[in-house]
């Protein structure tokens, strides 16, 4: 498989720093649960090590627009945590989560006791801002067929299992889920996965999305640039 993409919805962090091992408590949250509400005022930061969580903002008619999908290395409550006021976003896990808790005291002595912490989080904080922009600029000048795909080849290349002898690449997904992380409608997708299956680049099972040649679909993605 060809070098992962480095842009949304995953922030690709490092492996989980040797010196977290010494710092916060050891929390679990159970997949559904909600670490984070949009009203809440965040005094506290997590590590997740182990999982993931999605970070979402949500409309008033509920519609969701996933802004983050965080596993094992990143950071929660990294934008909130220096100011005070409401987050303006959600945190739910979408695994079963481990993550390291450390009140605003126990990171102010982590980060006097470890400087390499302090890179850590402006690392954690400026790839968000690089993701952010990503999505922004995909939003503005791409098309959402272009998007879709796109998604399908980040999410190959994060989440997929492939055969060193076979192009075929399967991972699990939906169409809300796509749907959510793009923030486009429903129906929109499952008229471009539709096409996507029609023109034999995707076969769809359930919720098992099965890519059949990866450069296809990638120069597809390419076809209107």
């Amino acid at each position: 498989m060809e070098a992962k993409p480095n842009h949304f919805p995953y922030i690709d962090s490092n492996r989980v720093p040797a010196f977290f091992q010494h710092v916060g408590k050891k929390i679990r949250y159970n997949q559904g649960e909600i670490l984070i509400y949009a009203d809440d005022q965040v005094e506290d930061v997590y590590f997740l090590l182990s999982g993931k969580a999605k970070q979402y903002v949500m409309s008033e008619e509920g519609r969701e627009k996933i802004l983050f999908i965080l596993q094992s290395g990143d950071i929660v409550g990294d934008f909130s945590i220096f100011e005070k006021g409401e987050t303006g976003f959600y945190v739910e896990a979408i695994e079963d989560l481990e993550l390291l808790h450390l009140t605003l005291s126990d990171l102010q002595e982590a980060l006097r006791k470890y400087p390499e912490f302090n890179l850590y989080i402006l690392s954690s904080l400026s790839k968000k801002a690089r993701n952010l922009v990503a999505q922004l600029e995909d939003t503005c000048f791409k098309d959402a067929e272009t998007r879709v795909c796109d998604l399908l080849i980040e999410l190959a290349f994060y989440e997929g299992k492939m055969d060193k002898d076979n192009p075929k690449i399967t991972f699990r997904t939906s169409q809300q889920f796509i749907s959510d992380m793009l923030g486009i409608n429903r129906i929109t997708t499952v008229k471009i996965i539709k096409n996507l299956k029609l023109m034999g680049l995707l076969d769809v099972r359930g919720n098992q999305y099965t890519i059949n040649d990866l450069s296809l679909l990638q120069m597809y993605s390419l076809k209107d640039c």
